[in-house]
């Protein structure tokens, strides 16, 4: 999970990365996994099915920002964070 975290675009948080898992495995998405989640997330304890799911999150949100400034830099334009 920390390597995944780690290699995350710089403008993807933690929320987008937990929406994006929820698409891919619906049944994550209750409450009652919320201390699950936050465990998993703030790396106090070891779950393989979501950190599977957010690494593939992540190369999903890289090939996205890939694109993106491929794009841009066609364009010659650079992209800003604000």
């Amino acid at each position: 999970m920390a390597k995944a975290k780690a290699d995350r675009p710089t403008m993807i948080g933690q929320q987008k990365i937990i929406e994006k898992v929820v698409e891919f495995q619906p049944d994550l998405d209750r409450l009652t996994l919320a201390t699950r989640w936050h465990n998993a997330w703030t790396l106090h304890t070891a779950d393989p099915e979501i950190t599977i799911l957010v690494e593939r999150a992540v190369a999903f949100y890289k090939a996205k920002a890939k694109e993106t400034s491929s794009r841009l830099s066609r364009q010659k334009l650079k992209k800003t964070i604000k």
